[in-house]
């Protein structure tokens, strides 16, 4: 009873804690870091992506839960599909009147809470052992790729892959939104099926469920889960386990729909639009960033299906079943072979492992490291014996009537200890860079750009386009302007526009009535005119069907009569 306290009631919430401050902390410093007379944007991982993000989430503030593409002012229905962005905005900013970037935030660390304690039941309720969950969850956490070595003197170290975010271990308790949200119910929908005690209906029914949430948080963790159920029923013949997801059909049908065609498609770099957008990735480069846990984890799968051979008893320290077995393997390669090949399938390899291929390579690798230290442990606890005979003859006699009491067992975990700070050890540069990467990313907290931290002054702009414009109503704005204006007023912006396509109308090149046609031509009702508009070099109040409507000592908007 003692042990289950301490496992549920301190060490969970402490590994749970920790883990979660590490990863929102780079954040948090930075929002400390704000100057005087700016704002700090809250901005998180790639800069673009972000306020894409934090626009659903502003929509969601505004009282719509249906989400637009809102970097483009090209008409669109609203589209159900990021509710994991539009919910928090809803609850948050619509009813409790918090802002966008709080809202999201606070959206963010709910989330990281809830799929950090379903990582740990993850793994306990797959392994029935305190000791394998432990361990399982420092893999997952703690122990990052293995450092690229640049010069040995003066030594200096790099992260393979560097500039892929979904591989950087800082973020990956607190993701963006939907990320989180798909992993939260992919865990869900495996722990439901394979340990859950529920049978018949009731269990499809809910399984049903779950894998609608999945779809409608990150449509590519269900297709990640789609396609390990699919193999998993053709290797084992249960084809009682694709019933479930007959009932997310309709919805796939709505997504395929929708999310197929411009402007989604194209922003999602759906099959239909694909193009490949990412740098060449070197085989050897994606196994070195995974890091230990990928010859770990193939190693203790190995060793988990010996383990059902009589002669390999001794492996049997782990209750993870067969059939569970079978699929944590499929689910893995299924991540390994998008990441390679996905490009031949017209799938962006990249978005394969933004999901949640490192649970069972850390379950494989905790396996592993518990036999390794089990077996270790026994070796040295005999060759001690042997050398102080004598010394240590009540110890032998303990260890031989009572194996596994307290000698056995404090051994085996200084052991195991050692081998967990090993690993820690040799992954800690990458570990070390990741944290940089996400502290620095932005500021190097001597020069503050207002793309991060925009002035107080902008910020008022954008609340009075907030109040008084409507949703979703188009803005002509430059780079910057264009993509805060998303994320802080709910407006649509020209953000996915060719630069040079915005700036003749901002640099007086156009004539009055060309310039006209093309606010009208892109669904422009709004210009904004900022610090980096007017260093075009032109003057847009001279054009004459612009109607000034706001302005502060940095900021003037027009309205389009």
């Amino acid at each position: 009873m003692k042990s289950n306290n301490f496992f549920w009631y301190f060490l969970l919430p402490v590994a749970v804690g920790i883990t979660l401050t590490i990863s929102l902390s780079p954040w948090f410093f930075e929002y400390l870091a704000t100057p005087a007379g700016q704002v700090f944007s809250g901005i998180n991982r790639w800069s673009s992506d972000y306020f894409t993000y934090l626009s659903y989430v502003e929509l969601g503030r505004r009282g719509e839960l249906g989400a637009r593409l809102l970097a483009t002012t090209q008409p669109q229905i609203p589209v159900y599909a990021h509710l994991a962005h539009t919910l928090p905005g809803f609850v948050f900013g619509h009813l409790f009147g918090f802002n966008s970037i709080f809202s999201y935030h606070l959206a963010r660390a709910i989330y990281g809470l809830i799929f950090l304690i379903l990582c740990w039941v993850f793994f306990y309720r797959l392994t029935k052992s305190k000791m394998l969950t432990a361990v399982a969850f420092w893999l997952t956490f703690y122990v990052a790729g293995f450092p690229k070595i640049d010069h040995l003197w003066p030594i200096s170290f790099s992260r393979y892959l560097a500039w892929f975010q979904e591989q950087n271990i800082i973020g990956r308790a607190t993701g963006p939104l939907h990320y989180t949200a798909g992993a939260i119910f992919f865990i869900l929908v495996v722990l439901w099926w394979f340990t859950g005690k529920t049978a018949g209906w009731k269990k499809i029914l809910v399984a049903g469920i779950l894998i609608n949430f999945t779809l409608l948080a990150n449509p590519f963790a269900f297709l990640i889960l789609s396609v390990s159920f699919g193999i998993f029923a053709l290797v084992t013949f249960a084809w009682d386990s694709l019933v479930p997801f007959t009932l997310a059909i309709p919805l796939f049908l709505y997504n395929q729909h929708f999310l197929s065609q411009p402007p989604w498609g194209t922003l999602g770099n759906a099959p239909a639009f694909y193009i490949i957008s990412h740098p060449a990735i070197p085989f050897w480069d994606a196994i070195m960033s995974i890091g230990p846990i990928f010859f770990l984890g193939i190693a203790g799968a190995i060793l988990m299906l010996l383990r059902e051979s009589e002669d390999m008893k001794f492996l049997r320290q782990s209750h993870v079943e067969l059939p569970q077995l079978i699929f944590l393997i499929i689910w893995f390669f299924v991540q390994l072979f998008l990441f390679f090949f996905g490009d031949f399938v017209r799938l962006d390899p990249l978005r394969s492992f933004n999901s949640l291929y490192y649970l069972p390579l850390a379950l494989f690798s905790a396996y592993l490291i518990t036999i390794v230290s089990t077996q270790l442990t026994q070796i040295i606890i005999q060759i001690i014996l042997r050398k102080r005979k004598h010394l240590f003859r009540a110890i032998k006699e303990q260890t031989e009537q009572q194996r596994g009491e307290w000698v056995f067992l404090i051994a085996r975990n200084t052991v195991l200890s050692f081998l967990l700070f090993t690993l820690f050890i040799i992954t800690g540069p990458n570990y070390y860079l990741s944290y940089k990467e996400q502290l620095f990313a932005f500021t190097d907290f001597k020069s503050f750009s207002n793309f991060t931290y925009p002035t107080v002054a902008q910020v008022a702009a954008f609340r009075w386009l907030e109040k008084n414009t409507p949703v979703g109503s188009g803005v002509l704005a430059l780079y910057e302007a264009s993509f805060l204006i998303i994320g802080f007023s709910g407006n649509a912006t020209g953000a996915n526009m060719d630069y040079n396509l915005r700036t003749p109308f901002y640099s007086g090149t156009l004539s009055a009535r060309d310039a006209d046609q093309f606010l009208k031509n892109n669904h422009f009702r709004y210009v904004y005119d900022g610090y980096q508009e007017r260093a075009v070099g032109g003057n847009i109040a001279l054009y004459p069907f612009l109607k000034k409507i706001y302005e502060n000592p940095e900021v003037k908007i027009y309205q389009v009569r």
